[in-house]
């Protein structure tokens, strides 16, 4: 489409926006869309192993944060019993952290909680959860580029402030230049621009030095420790500032999150969701050690609130300690750094695939295999915001982006395995299946003879009980802070008795629709796993400032006019006046079975060229042979073609194979549609 027809067709849908987001808002895109956008724009190279996965989530799971969030809950929130707000915080992230490797595996394409909502929920849910993650990586990797310059000062015995060139040097938040953040961005930004699987060396590299400092320090610790510091073990005798802690420490562990970007870039699939929650099991781990060690070094009430584990030993007489923990905060904060941007990079190929963003985005470079031009954008942004700004402003609209993205990606698991109707399953191969839950006799709500739109509606009113207990639950035992305790307790009672009846009510009267062959959560912690995920979750976001909901509304209010006025109209002339042109661009060939034998269409010829008139199917003159060599059930056999095949699609959509998955050449599918048996097919070739 040449550039004055798109600006006419853009015109056109802006004029338009009423009908097209009744039209498109709420459309889902199915798994083989998303697959089709991404052979179209290049592919990445498979560069990840499961190790390589595991060391992405830790590397900006356990970054800088550690060394200053602890001790500050410990000094301010809850004493020693940061210990347990540890473990609840792990807990309710492992919960969602399985949530989303079932999702993995089942849609195995970059793009994390953009794609999981994008095709169980539609567009725009897809959008308010992008374009609040689109700031999470670029603000929270501008703050890690800040605290990498800080952290760098005072490795090498300087103040905080000695990278920054010019500005006020007292506070923080003041306008200020600091060329190391920038710097150090750049320079990230190159090394992932170049190579995926050197980024993946790098980062696992990196994670590992910083884990072995990591346990160093605890070893160190612990020779030092002191248990009679744990006394008394809840501040002010109350479990109030432990259950806020641990709402405070829910981001610490999202991590999780960077790695189902890597979807297109793993070597096996399977790994994704033992790598993620592998993340937080080990995240929760280490950080449950380092708040012991914290905790039985000093008393709660010599902690330093802004200095953490490095105070605890200047006043124990370990100086040399605190070089090695500024070591660990450098490396922690640069491969948070360095995983941001890679996460952000991502995001940005994926949503410019829907043209939600500028498309020339989703291009993969064919000399890297990396998504340059999205990397690099991301890289310049992120430098300038760093070199230019602290970003400690955008603090918690970082860790409310982050929230908000679990919360829809873990109602998207919950949706999808209870919510009744037609379930699609798709194979590591494309092809699309239908797959019901087994039944369980002893679930009353199996035996319940109620139409299909009474179980929709029962089932969605079950989530949003869920969703509103839970709220419920966390907004008044944050607003009651220092009021009547009896008062406290009974609201608290009442809104968390909402929210466990409402999980119960939902095991016993909405029976599983759907259980998913590969990885998933077992049916037995349905949904008692993705409820505890959802309650924690809104638990952190509540903990957030009060002024942060300004500038919620603020940034998404922005995010809402670039999608009326970009998104969505590009998004509306890339699925309904330009995908006609994508058999064009994958070079698809129509095949047809005539005297015995499968030719291509004359009109084929004449648009692919005469390299087609090679291309045929093994044993040709056997027209149940041919389909078999299409990869049916019990099929051997491959595509023979002077062009290299990239994939074959079946008729009607029912089917694709690529080489990227099944290997070049060979495919596999499930059982054809009629208008193949009745003697059509196609068959794609590379460019």
């Amino acid at each position: 489409m040449a550039w004055s027809e798109l600006l006419w067709e853009y015109l056109a849908a802006v004029r338009r926006t009423p009908q097209i987001f009744a039209r498109i808002g709420f459309r889902k895109r199915t798994l083989e869309d998303c697959l089709n956008d991404a052979l179209l724009q290049g592919t990445l190279r498979k560069v990840f192993s499961g190790l390589d996965l595991l060391m992405l989530g830790l590397g900006i799971t356990i970054g800088a944060g550690v060394w200053q969030l602890t001790g500050l809950a410990a000094a301010t929130l809850a004493g020693p019993s940061i210990i347990i707000a540890y473990l609840l915080a792990g807990t309710s992230c492992t919960a969602a952290a399985a949530c989303y490797g079932e999702l993995a595996v089942e849609y195995p394409v970059a793009g994390g909680s953009f794609t999981y909502i994008m095709l169980t929920f539609g567009e725009f849910p897809a959008w308010i959860a992008v374009s609040n993650q689109m700031g999470i990586e670029v603000f929270g990797s501008a703050a890690l580029a800040r605290s990498f310059s800080a952290f760098l000062a005072s490795m090498c015995g300087q103040p905080p402030t000695f990278f920054t060139l010019s500005g006020s040097h007292g506070d923080e938040d003041d306008w200020s230049i600091d060329l190391m953040a920038g710097g150090v961005t750049l320079l990230i930004t190159l090394v992932l621009t170049l190579s995926g699987r050197l980024s993946g060396i790098f980062i696992t590299g990196v994670t590992l030095v910083k884990l072995g400092l990591i346990l160093f320090i605890l070893v160190v610790a612990f020779t030092k420790a002191d248990p009679s510091n744990l006394h008394p073990f809840f501040r002010d005798g109350d479990v109030g500032g432990m259950l806020s802690a641990a709402s405070i420490f829910v981001y610490t562990m999202t991590g999780f999150d960077s790695i189902s970007n890597a979807a297109e870039e793993a070597k096996n699939i399977d790994s994704l969701p033992w790598a993620m929650t592998g993340v937080t099991i080990i995240a929760t781990v280490l950080y449950t050690l380092l708040a012991l060690a914290l905790s039985m070094l000093l008393p709660a009430t010599a902690i330093s609130a802004s200095d953490g584990m490095g105070h605890d030993f200047l006043t124990i007489g370990l100086h040399y300690m605190k070089y090695v923990v500024a070591v660990a905060a450098v490396l922690g904060s640069f491969t948070g750094l360095l995983v941001g941007l890679y996460t952000a990079s991502r995001i940005a190929m994926v949503v410019a695939r829907d043209w939600m963003l500028p498309p020339w985005l989703a291009k993969i470079s064919t000399r890297t295999n990396t998504p340059a031009r999205a990397q690099i954008v991301v890289g310049v942004v992120v430098a300038l915001i760093a070199a230019f700004s602290s970003g400690h402003f955008l603090a918690d609209l970082v860790s409310f982006g982050q929230l908000l993205s679990i919360w829809f990606v873990v109602n998207a698991q919950l949706y999808r395995r209870y919510y009744p109707g037609v379930k699609l399953r798709f194979t590591r191969h494309g092809t699309v299946e239908t797959n019901t839950a087994p039944s369980h006799a002893w679930v009353p709500g199996s035996r319940l003879d109620l139409s299909l739109v009474t179980r929709q509606i029962l089932t969605g009113v079950h989530m949003v009980l869920i969703t509103l207990g839970a709220t419920g639950l966390a907004t008044w035992f944050r607003t009651t802070t220092g009021s009547d305790r009896t008062l406290r307790v009974a609201g608290c009672s009442a809104f968390f008795l909402l929210y466990f009846l409402a999980a119960l009510s939902m095991r016993l009267l909405c029976p599983l629709q759907y259980e998913p062959q590969r990885w998933h959560v077992p049916a037995f912690l349905m949904p008692w796993l993705p409820a505890t995920a959802i309650g924690m979750v809104l638990f952190g976001m509540t903990s957030l400032q009060s002024s942060i909901w300004i500038k919620v509304g603020a940034y998404n209010a922005i995010g809402l006019i670039f999608y009326l006025l970009f998104s969505l109209p590009m998004s509306y002339i890339k699925h309904y006046k330009l995908d006609f042109t994508n058999t064009e661009l994958l070079n698809v060939v129509d095949m047809q079975f005539v005297e015995g034998k499968w030719e291509a269409t004359a009109s084929n010829i004449d648009r692919v060229g005469t390299a087609v008139t090679n291309l045929s199917l093994a044993d040709s003159s056997d027209p149940q042979r041919s389909l078999k060599a299409y990869g049916y059930p019990g099929a051997s056999g491959s595509l023979a073609s002077n062009t290299p095949v990239r994939s074959t699609r079946l008729s009607g959509g029912a089917a694709y194979a690529r080489s990227s998955l099944s290997g070049r050449g060979t495919t596999s599918a499930s059982t054809p549609p009629a208008s193949v048996m009745n003697g059509q097919a196609h068959a794609a070739a590379d460019s």
